[in-house]
């Protein structure tokens, strides 16, 4: 049974992740350049602080529906309670500032850091969902708080005037309210195990932001380092740079869950599941790379004009895309530290990792272009994989084969590099 649940988890996912793969070829030849930037780079910042906004509570939820259902019963009730009055205000003040005579700037901040709200919420149901094995609701959820308002925001813009920024948000409001609760909920509710519930949770607010930053910070960087031409660029350079991390992400909604329920029968029985199904997912990204990398040209020519830099997006996937296997040892270091909950590790490790990549590109994105971001990337993960296996005291139990593909991939990339430059 549970089987059908994880090809539902990663359906769910694999479907969010391919709205934009679809519809940015689409975009990109619909709406200017400059719209495009302020796009995905309005996304981006929504969903950077749904990280803030969600106080770490996804986390937290995960475990604590597996190894104690009655307090984490306790933090949902008390979710649901407060959930959707909050979610429909903010949507009436939204709907309202739309048509009131005051600076785009200012409504457009307000609409992203609503939007940043909603999702929130949205990952926190997610985890539920996604913890409780309620697979259908996770894939209507995953599906419809990020790839349904990037279709109907492609579709109003290609056959509309209505601007694609507005209608992107409001459609992204509307369907994660139907995700609210709006029952009124009687169960009490102890303030003292929420308080200290969600006191636990909060060094994943940092962990939680620093991932964000990891997938999207380069956007967000390159937008306010010099402008929403490069933001616009970089949004098609990362969409490929960070997709393979992003299936790890999605593989991820299934083996984590997996592995908690493997080590809470034994340690030792955890670390020889972990290991065998890093093994699995390291060779499957490493296939995945290897595609992306021999029809890059052709994918390219798929997603944009020539108005984008195309060359240098190339030469910046060529070489960094190869360190994306080392991801997997990541994860796996994550799985650990989750099981000890020894979530102070992650809230200190990954904003580092990621202060470091949105630094590199801030700083030298308009000094060296794009291939910044790309050497923000492999600093990133490399970073990331060395300190968590070092805090977390797990390097010993770790398969090495994930850095074995990762070695083999850059020797490729190399050769790949010298054959097309």
């Amino acid at each position: 049974m549970k089987s059908k649940h994880a090809f539902n988890y990663i359906l769910g996912s694999a479907s969010q992740a391919l709205f934009p793969i679809i519809l940015y070829p689409i975009l990109t030849r619909t709406i200017d350049k400059n719209h495009f930037g302020d796009l995905i780079t309005a996304i981006s910042i929504s969903t950077v602080l749904s990280y803030i906004f969600s106080l770490g509570l996804p986390a937290i939820i995960s475990r604590q529906i597996i190894f104690d259902r009655k307090n984490a019963e306790t933090l949902k009730n008390y979710i649901n309670q407060k959930s959707s009055v909050l979610l429909l205000l903010i949507f009436i003040i939204n709907f309202f500032i739309v048509f009131l005579p005051i600076s785009s700037t200012l409504r457009m901040t307000v609409l992203v850091v609503s939007g940043g709200i909603f999702l929130s919420f949205a990952q926190i149901k997610l985890s539920i969902f996604r913890s409780e094995y309620k697979s259908y609701l996770f894939i209507l959820l995953s599906i419809g708080a990020t790839g349904l308002p990037l279709l109907v925001a492609t579709i109003f813009s290609k056959y509309t005037k209505l601007d694609a920024f507005v209608v992107y948000f409001f459609a992204m409001y509307l369907i994660i309210l139907l995700f609210s609760n709006p029952k009124n909920n009687k169960t009490k509710t102890d303030s003292l195990k929420i308080k200290s519930l969600i006191k636990s949770s909060y060094p994943m607010v940092a962990h939680g932001v620093a991932i964000s930053l990891f997938q999207y910070g380069d956007k967000i960087a390159g937008y306010f380092g010099t402008n929403s031409l490069i933001a616009a660029e970089i949004g098609i350079l990362s969409l490929i740079l960070t997709g393979p991390v992003l299936l790890l992400s999605t593989l991820n909604n299934v083996w984590l869950p997996s592995s908690l329920e493997k080590y809470k029968e034994g340690k030792q029985v955890g670390i020889t599941y972990s290991n065998q199904i890093a093994n699995k997912i390291a060779l499957i990204i490493s296939g995945v790379v290897t595609s992306i990398l021999l029809l890059l040209s052709l994918i390219l020519k798929i997603y944009v004009s020539n108005e984008y830099d195309v060359i240098s997006i190339e030469k910046t996937l060529i070489v960094s895309l190869f360190i994306t296997p080392l991801y997997v040892i990541y994860l796996q270091n994550s799985h650990f530290i989750t099981v000890k909950k020894s979530f102070k590790i992650l809230g200190i490790i990954t904003p580092i990792t990621s202060a470091v990549q949105f630094f590199l590109t801030y700083v030298l994105v308009r000094n060296i272009g794009l291939v910044a971001v790309g050497y923000g990337f492999v600093v990133a993960i490399f970073l990331q994989v060395v300190l968590t296996s070092v805090f977390s005291k797990n390097i010993k139990n770790i398969s090495l084969l994930p850095l074995l593909y990762t070695l083999m991939l850059g020797i490729f990339s190399i050769f790949i590099y010298s054959f097309r430059f």
